[in-house]
């Protein structure tokens, strides 16, 4: 049982977000384990959770050693192929880092974080449909599914090609079906609409997104974009003009932020470069 909670343990480590070498604390971290496996030099588990930190440490041969150390003392601690292939991944080494990582897959195929690994492997590589369904997958284990899943399926179809921007597309309305009208979703739908050349539902993505969104000025500012990207001069202008007039209405703290002072420029500039609106014409 005392196994099965620290494999827990390290599963979560092994998927933690990535730590700066910087990261205070982490040298520290790395000297405790060192002193807990001279007390304990039979523990595995010791080896592969020290592993794991120098691997974020960007201490690469130090890791291997720990991997090395903890499969030695215990062929059957598996996850140490799942921390060695993100270390080789890390390395530039895709391609090993996949045939390392498959038969922890094959044996544990609903492990979502392994999944979303060789997902990711994949798209390094440039197998972009087998990263697509490898993505698929792990929505399929997961609920609700994370946003990232569904935007990295769309990014690999849409990297796999033109012919694969509409099933792209279907797969984030499928996320924003399932959880909301998620406005990072909404984006790359209306960028990979545009690519395909679908501009009016791009347009009434953005139209949509404008009309419910509680802070409109970016949402404006998109849409001004979309106009100027398809000669719509006119409409360009107007959308810019609701930004700006969003952005003036906004709470002094938040005007003086550098994001909001940033978008305020742009949208001068935008406005200042605008020629005299002409007729436009239908997308």
């Amino acid at each position: 049982m005392l196994r099965f909670f620290q494999c827990i343990a390290i599963g979560a480590l092994l998927f933690a977000p990535a730590i700066s070498p910087a990261h205070p604390g982490l040298d520290e971290q790395i000297s405790s384990l060192t002193l807990e496996i001279l007390n304990y030099p039979g523990s595995c588990v010791l080896y592969l959770r020290r592993g794991e930190l120098h691997r974020q440490h960007g201490a690469w041969a130090e890791a291997n050693s720990d991997y090395n150390r903890a499969i030695s003392c215990d062929e059957s601690l598996e996850i140490v192929r799942v921390a060695r292939s993100r270390l080789l991944l890390q390395t530039g080494q895709s391609t090993t880092a996949l045939e390392v990582l498959a038969p922890y897959v094959t044996s544990h195929p609903r492990d979502l974080q392994a999944r979303i690994l060789r997902a990711g492997i994949l798209a390094e590589l440039g197998n972009h449909l087998p990263a697509a369904a490898e993505y698929t997958s792990a929505i399929q284990l997961q609920s609700p599914a994370d946003p990232e899943l569904y935007i990295s399926r769309a990014r690999a179809l849409a990297n796999a090609g033109d012919d694969y921007l509409g099933q792209a597309v279907s797969g984030l309305d499928e996320g924003i079906t399932a959880l909301g009208e998620l406005i990072t979703l909404e984006l790359l739908a209306v960028e990979l609409d545009r690519k395909a050349g679908e501009n009016v539902r791009a347009e009434k993505r953005l139209l949509k997104m404008a009309s419910r969104a509680t802070r409109k000025d970016g949402v404006y500012a998109r849409l001004g974009e979309f106009y100027k990207e398809t000669n719509h001069p006119l409409q360009a202008r107007e959308a810019w003009t609701s930004a700006t007039h969003e952005l003036e209405a906004l709470p002094v703290r938040i005007r003086n932020t550098s994001a909001t002072r940033e978008l305020a420029g742009k949208l001068r500039r935008e406005l200042d470069n605008l020629t005299s609106p002409t007729k436009s014409a239908t997308p």
